[in-house]
């Protein structure tokens, strides 16, 4: 089994390029659902988020109060960097555990942030979604419902394009008017290739 990463900034299209990949039959474990998924049913994980946050970041169902913990984590870098040192190993154990249940040739895990924790060293190969900042400016913005500011504010939390390029075995190029499919199509081409 081959483990692939698929990489990008926000808004750069990785997510779209993911399910994709699940369209084509092959399994994707998606980090951020995995994070907020173990950070709203981990008792340790959850005590640790309320130390550092207080106990405004959950709901009192249990749930994870996401925009609060999102703002904080944008906004105050300490913050960012203890959050992650939590969240990080617990989600990157959860995929380790979650490949033993898939017998495909080439499973793909989705993290923005695989080649700021380290985490693209135990993969196989990296796969990184680019797309031009403008592009991606809107995408959030419109998604997420924020401003360009707040979008921005986001962006500069992540390494650049052309530091994750140097780390990456292929580039998709997700802007305006370029097609995916034909990218991703000769990438698992050689991916395939590879294997047998």
């Amino acid at each position: 089994m081959k483990k692939i990463g698929v990489t990008g900034g926000i808004g750069s299209g990785k997510t779209f390029v993911c399910h994709v990949l699940e369209k084509m039959g092959y399994p994707v474990f998606y980090t951020d659902l995995a994070a907020r998924d173990i950070m709203s049913s981990d008792p340790l994980l959850k005590e640790q988020i309320k130390k550092l946050l207080g106990e405004s970041a959950y709901f009192q169902d249990g749930t994870l109060n996401k925009e609060l913990v999102a703002a904080a984590i944008f906004s105050d870098e300490s913050i960012r960097v203890k959050v992650n040192s939590y969240v990080h190993p617990a989600v990157y154990r959860t995929f380790d555990q979650w490949t033993e249940q898939h017998i495909s040739d080439l499973v793909f895990i989705e993290s923005a942030l695989m080649i700021e924790t380290g985490f693209y060293k135990e993969l196989d190969k990296v796969i990184l979604v680019v797309a031009d900042e403008i592009t991606r400016l809107h995408r959030v913005a419109h998604r997420d419902n924020i401003t360009h500011d707040k979008v921005q504010e986001r962006m500069m939390v992540q390494s650049n394009d052309e530091h994750k390029k140097t780390l990456a075995d292929f580039v998709i190029d997700n802007s305006e008017n370029k097609l995916i499919i034909p990218q991703l199509a000769e990438i698992l081409k050689i991916l395939e290739k590879g294997i047998c």
